[in-house]
C-alpha cells in the first residue's frame, strides 16, 4: 500500500477529510472528501464554505438500486459524471439545511430505509459508482467509494469540488495550497488504481461491501 493511500485510509477511518485528485488528462480537478458513515452537519457546512463547489454523495450501484434511485434522465455517455435523481428524506423540513441533508445522507446508508421514504426531486445529489470502481472508471465518484471500502467503512462518501479564491476550479498549485492550509492529505485516483491492481484483497466494492452492509 502506498503511503498516500495509507494516509488517506487512516484519515477516513478517523472521520477526517482527504483531497482526491483525478488525472490531468481527465477533469484535472480536486475534490474534498469524507466518508458518508462519519460525516457530521459541521463537516457538511465546512465542505460548502471551504471547498465551495458542488456537493454530492457517492454510492455503490447496488444501494441505489435497492432505493430505486436511477441515473438522471439524459443520454448518459461513458465517462460522464453519473448524477442520479436528487432526493430528500421524507421527514426533513425544507431539505436544504445541512441538518436536513445529513438526515437524508444517513437514510441513504440505512438498510431499513425504503424507496417510498424519499421525496424526489430533493436537495441531496447521489452519484452512482461503477461496480468495478476505479479499475473501470477513474473518477472521484469511484475513488471515494473504493477508499471507504478498503478502509472497512460503509462504501459511500461525500464529495465537494474545490474552488480557488476567485471561484474558479482549483488545479495544481491551488489544490496543493488548499490541502496545506488545512493539513489534509492528498491522494490521486491513480494511487488508488495502483493499490487496487497490486492488492488482490482490495476487491471491487460491489462484491465486498454488498456482503458486509446489506
Amino acid at each position: 500500500m502506498t503511503v498516500r493511500v495509507q494516509d488517506a485510509i487512516k484519515e477516513l477511518q478517523a472521520g477526517r477529510f482527504v483531497v482526491i485528485l483525478d488525472d490531468p488528462d481527465r477533469e484535472d480537478e480536486g475534490d474534498l472528501a469524507i466518508s458518508a458513515q462519519h460525516v457530521t452537519a459541521q463537516d457538511l457546512l465546512f465542505l460548502i464554505k471551504a471547498a465551495a463547489g458542488f456537493l454530492c454523495v457517492s454510492l455503490p450501484g447496488w444501494r441505489l438500486d435497492e432505493l430505486a434511485i436511477p441515473l438522471m434522465p439524459k443520454a448518459y455517455q461513458k465517462g460522464d459524471t453519473p448524477f442520479c435523481e436528487t432526493v430528500d428524506w421524507y421527514s426533513v423540513s425544507s431539505g436544504s439545511s445541512v441538518h436536513d441533508r445529513l438526515r437524508t445522507i444517513h437514510a441513504l446508508l440505512d438498510p431499513a430505509a425504503r424507496p417510498h421514504e424519499f421525496t424526489r426531486p430533493g436537495h441531496v445529489v447521489p452519484l452512482r459508482a461503477d461496480s468495478e470502481g476505479v479499475l473501470q472508471r477513474r473518477g472521484h465518484t469511484e475513488a471515494i467509494v473504493d477508499l471507504c471500502a478498503v478502509a472497512g467503512l460503509y462504501p459511500a462518501g461525500i464529495l465537494c469540488e474545490i474552488l480557488d479564491e476567485q471561484g474558479h476550479v482549483a488545479r495544481g498549485p491551488s489544490l496543493e495550497a488548499f490541502a496545506r492550509r488545512y493539513g489534509f492529505p492528498i491522494v490521486s485516483v491513480w494511487d488508488i488504481v495502483e493499490h487496487r491492481k497490486r492488492n488482490l484483497d482490495a476487491t471491487p466494492q460491489a462484491v465486498v461491501s454488498k456482503r458486509l452492509y446489506r
